[in-house]
């Protein structure tokens, strides 16, 4: 009786050990990421292969030096105020990455992964897509939810904190999970999970 009860208290030791642990990985882990920045803005470059866009417009990248594309140069023709000749601009813009036509679905998840551990930790992470019309948000955030290669962030995000969860309940932590989707548009908030066909009937009316 005595040495389980010896047992038991080193086993409460260890467990009491591994949180501490596990507590002070996450302070450290979120520091790191706030270190690269608690606002961070990305760029997908969509269409062509050769410099062009759709448009005719060209384009370039920046590489820094430590290898990472995080700025864009875009130059266009232009009609000039009077219409009476043409003229070239150039914009640069600086972002802190930049994604390459290439880059797959996967290559994007792997900047976003680690804020989704981060979320698993306690702290509060927002991910959103930004763009008009036909820029590829859907497809970035969503893509094929039954194809592995090309289903977006949202999907691999949720089986990551699932994932995630399942990890640490081996070590004594436990997870209630929960969810809402919106949309915001026209600066209005809908709830994607309503069931009920007037609520939505009045987004299609403008009511």
């Amino acid at each position: 009786v005595r040495r389980r009860e010896e047992l038991e208290e080193e086993r409460l030791l260890l467990k009491q050990q591994l949180v501490a642990t596990e507590m002070e990985r996450r302070q450290k882990f979120s520091l790191y990421e706030e270190l690269k920045g608690t606002i961070r803005v990305y760029c997908r470059v969509k269409g062509g292969n050769d410099g062009r866009a759709s448009n005719g417009a060209r384009y370039s990248f920046k590489t820094n030096d430590e290898g990472v594309e995080n700025g864009l140069t875009i130059t266009q023709t232009r009609n000039n105020a009077t219409s009476t000749g043409v003229r070239e601009t150039t914009q640069r813009f600086a972002y802190d990455r930049v994604y390459h036509q290439a880059q797959d679905q996967s290559g994007i998840f792997e900047d976003v992964g680690p804020l989704v551990d981060t979320a698993v930790d306690g702290y509060r992470v927002c991910v959103f897509a930004f763009g008009q019309t036909g820029s590829g948000k859907t497809y970035t955030m969503e893509g094929d939810i039954n194809d592995e290669a090309t289903k977006g962030i949202t999907p691999r995000a949720i089986e990551k904190v699932f994932d995630r969860a399942a990890q640490l309940k081996d070590e004594g932590w436990e997870y209630n999970v929960s969810c809402y989707f919106v949309e915001i548009y026209n600066d209005t908030i809908r709830d994607l999970l309503e069931t009920s066909e007037s609520y939505h009937r009045s987004f299609v009316e403008g009511r």
